[in-house]
């Protein structure tokens, strides 16, 4: 690709992933490399410049102007990173102005000064300044002038690209933070912006960072490598252009930028939009977000933050009671010469009645999309009611009496009083069931009676659940214990006693992911068994959730839920609610959740077999979400290596 095809596709390869971010550094590459901007033959060339600004540079010495810098060999061969047009001559910048210049200036006179967070890591911004009285800030402190580039030398400053042309300084002098290398041209014999947009080029700054010294969180670049490093020096006339030239390009990647954050913030407010519909309560306003989903898929998931937000989505619906239809279950096998009269109530609150021979596999047609016109158009919630007869003949005349509005409204009242034939065993059943299960555990000293909790109330309700869900406590459906940390003097790295799993330095990566200890306690307290889920409840992990590997000791940072329903559903729930949990915590350094705070959360409990079926959808859908990603993240490593593969051939040098 040669510089009018980059050029001429500007805009496409701005669209890259990474690409506008690409762009600015392939500018600066092509700038300092000569293949911006085109040679003109009647420019005087670089090595002329170079012998006025030398001369110039003599004399200055002479009238002690500025010091005589040291000495240093003319550039080898071996030094020199890439070739420049011929026009062009290497240098350094030590060899064409001063490194670290003082000001002289009266004590009353006004300057400008300039602290490390007023110094933008933006090409082309130029930094603000407070105004300051010169004796207050002419020592301590790193002086420049106007016209001066400087360039911050401490990590991470310095990788940042932290850097500037001074201009606009009171009397044309300031002062500033001491962590800045500073270069004066001689005599406008150099541009300012040039040798700025050198500094920010990828290589001037990694190359910088390999020679840091000092110790982390403490490495600066040396002065001696920011003065003497070769620097490609171009005719003055080509520098202004060049400026000229990666200004106007800088300013359009700018554009393009503005126009890509507005377009992802409309598919993300877009995305917001057809959640919230999705999520609605109300069934109608929820198909509609499906739909629009479905139909808008490939523009609202092309970025990760989006499918994050599914995710949520996926888990909501879940809870809700809305990601499956209420199946019936336990309704009659197909028996010869038996037909059945079956009423369904649909999204709109509407009655459909049919009659077949099979009620659970027409249920399925029409859950499916496949029943009925009406219930294409209307979308089946559950099976409310139906009727066995002997004869085809019978079930036809029932279901044309359950078809007129007297048969409709017999029917709405018979499911008002809870007469109506429903299939499948609902929640209240099930929690009978959980109730006597823990009685039995109770009765056998394998679990301890606890307290009472509150009753919920109309109002603690947030919304409505399905027909045979019920709205509990997390305590009633689950054993919750807390953990509590082991006497310090008993933990060992030797394998002695039982491993200990104290937070999130013991969890794996993912929500379902295995612990891993490499600690050990001889005193164990509170013992967490195999499979056993288990939450943080302290700090800012608080919600973060992770299997139990092997029987251990848990500190007082986690705590283990054990479900007596489907454990992967109460799982998917705590995944849910993990931003709530960590809102409920208390203490303002280091929150914690109490026992009570987790009992008492507000769970919504779906029939049993239900239960089964929304954690395989949930599952399902996660791994859909999982593969997007990654497609997502794959599509952005290539298109990453694609706008490399461009960078390097526009700029002349070989892939790696």
């Amino acid at each position: 690709m040669d510089l009018k095809t980059f050029i001429d596709n500007f805009h496409s390869l701005a669209e890259a992933p990474n690409g506008i971010p690409k762009l600015r550094e392939m500018i600066l590459q092509l700038a300092v490399r000569g293949k911006l901007v085109p040679q003109e033959p009647n420019d005087l060339p670089a090595i002329e410049l170079l012998k006025r600004i030398t001369a110039e540079k003599k004399r200055l010495i002479a009238e002690g102007k500025i010091k005589k810098s040291k000495l240093l060999h003319p550039i080898a061969q071996n030094e020199v990173p890439y070739v420049v047009p011929r026009s062009w001559v290497w240098s350094r910048l030590s060899d064409i102005g001063t490194i670290n210049p003082r000001n002289e200036a009266g004590d009353n006179v006004e300057a400008g000064f300039i602290p490390m967070s007023l110094i933008s890591d933006k090409y082309g911004v130029q930094p603000h300044f407070e105004v300051r009285r010169w004796k207050d800030i002419k020592r301590g402190f790193t002086h420049f002038a106007e016209g001066d580039v400087a360039i911050a030398k401490i990590t991470p400053c310095f990788q940042n690209g932290k850097s500037a042309v001074f201009g606009g300084l009171p009397n044309g002098i300031g002062a500033g933070t001491t962590e800045l290398h500073v270069f004066r041209p001689v005599e406008n014999m150099t541009i300012p912006d040039y040798v700025w947009l050198y500094l920010k080029t990828p290589r001037f700054l990694l190359d910088g960072e390999r020679r840091m010294t000092g110790s982390a969180g403490q490495k600066r670049v040396p002065k001696a490598y920011f003065a003497n490093n070769p620097f490609p020096l171009p005719p003055l006339a080509e520098q202004k252009r060049i400026v000229a030239k990666v200004d106007a390009l800088m300013a359009l990647c700018d554009e393009l930028e503005e126009q890509k954050k507005r377009r992802e913030q409309v598919s993300l407010s877009m995305n917001t939009a057809c959640l919230h519909e999705l999520t609605s309560p109300e069934p109608a306003t929820s198909q509609k977000g499906w739909s629009r989903i479905r139909e808008n898929f490939d523009l609202l998931y092309e970025t990760t933050d989006n499918v994050a937000a599914l995710r949520k989505s996926i888990l909501q619906l879940a809870v809700m009671g809305k990601l499956v239809p209420q199946e019936p279950i336990d309704l009659p096998a197909p028996q010869s010469g038996k037909f059945y009269v079956y009423a369904l109530e649909c999204d709109d609150k509407s009655i459909y009645v049919g009659q077949t021979d099979d009620v659970l596999k027409r249920w399925k047609e029409h859950a499916a999309g496949k029943g009925a016109e009406w219930t294409q158009k209307h979308l089946p919630v559950r099976l409310v009611h139906w009727e066995k007869y002997n004869s085809r003949e019978e079930a036809a005349q029932r279901e044309k009496e359950l078809r007129t509005e007297f048969g409709r409204k017999w029917i709405k009242r018979e499911l008002a009083a809870g007469r109506t034939r429903q299939a499948g065993e609902p929640a209240s059943v099930l929690l009978k069931k959980i109730a006597a299960e823990k009685e039995r555990l109770i009765s056998e000293g394998k679990i301890k009676k606890s307290k009472s909790l509150p009753p919920i109330k109309p109002d603690d309700v947030p919304y409505d659940l399905p027909e045979g869900w019920l709205w509990e406590r997390l305590g009633m459906v689950a054993e919750v214990l807390m953990g509590q940390s082991p006497p310090g003097a008993s933990y060992n790295e030797a394998g002695e006693g039982v491993p200990l799993i104290n937070g999130p330095v013991e969890f794996t990566n993912g929500s379902f992911g295995l612990t891993n200890s490499t600690k050990f306690t001889t005193r164990p307290t509170k013992i967490c068994e195999a499979g056993d889920l288990l939450v943080c409840v302290r700090g800012a992990t608080t919600g973060r959730t992770n299997i139990a590997s092997e029987k251990s000791c848990i500190g007082r940072g986690v705590a283990v839920v054990r479900p007596y329903v489907h454990d992967r559903f109460v799982h998917w729930f705590m995944i849910y609610v993990a931003k709530h949990l960590l809102g409920i915590g208390s203490g303002s350094t280091f929150p914690s959740v109490s026992y009570d705070k987790i009992v008492q959360m507000l769970f919504p409990l779906p029939p049993l077999v239900e239960q089964k079926r929304i954690v395989a959808k949930v599952d399902e859908l996660m791994a859909l979400c999982d593969e997007l990603e990654t497609k997502l993240r794959q599509c952005n490593s290539v298109g990453e290596k694609l706008m490399e593969a461009v960078v390097n051939q526009v700029a002349g040098e070989k892939q790696k």
